[in-house]
């Protein structure tokens, strides 16, 4: 029987799928499905002269990375951003992207000391949370971007999960003067969805 270039594609298509839909068993397929942008857990966001990009870290895959101290992340709902300018020299991104030096001092400031300032997680009823921990990762390292690690709480104050909501939005408070705010969406589906295909075999 001959296939047509139809059949072919939707075949190709529902065998893609059926991969995709593999449980994941080792970190390096996990850090794999977490790149891939479709499966909404990974966003990019730009203003004239910041880039951001972020991460959602599901439980499933922080217990994965770090075996030892697992029972850390039950209950919570975890991030990477990583912050760097539009346009990278090489030189350190906050003197590349501060309009003066008093503006360099209050953002090293802020996010060295009060990372948890910049950003809150919105659930799809308005309900806001501030991260219960907020690193920044590479604090003393001088290059061309740096990265917050965050922890939220997954509990709303009703109780009831934040990620069995519709969605839950990441807000970044752009701390460059002038500058607008970044919202990250990410649906609560794709969060599940992820800790079910990692989860125990």
């Amino acid at each position: 029987m001959r296939l047509t270039s139809s059949c072919f594609t939707l075949i190709l298509l529902a065998a893609l799928f059926t991969a995709c839909e593999k449980p994941l068993r080792t970190l390096g397929e996990m850090q794999a499905y977490l790149r891939i942008p479709e499966n909404g857990l990974v966003f990019t966001a730009q203003d004239s002269s910041l880039k951001v990009w972020v991460q959602c870290l599901p439980t499933a895959f922080l217990q994965k990375r770090d075996s030892i101290q697992k029972e850390r992340y039950t209950g919570s709902v975890a991030f990477i951003v990583k912050l760097q300018p539009v346009h990278p020299s090489g030189t350190d991104f906050l003197i590349e992207a501060a309009e003066n030096p008093g503006e360099y001092d209050r953002i090293i400031q802020t996010l060295n000391f009060e990372p948890e300032t910049l950003f809150s997680l919105e659930t799809s009823s308005g309900v806001q949370v501030k991260p219960v921990l907020a690193t920044l990762e590479n604090a003393f390292e001088s290059g061309p971007s740096k990265s917050v690690f965050l922890v939220f709480p997954n509990r709303q104050g009703n109780g009831a999960l934040i990620t069995d909501s519709e969605q839950m939005k990441l807000v970044f408070n752009n701390p460059f003067e002038g500058q607008a705010t970044f919202s990250f969406v990410f649906k609560g589906k794709d969060y599940l969805h992820f800790n079910s295909l990692a989860g125990p075999a």
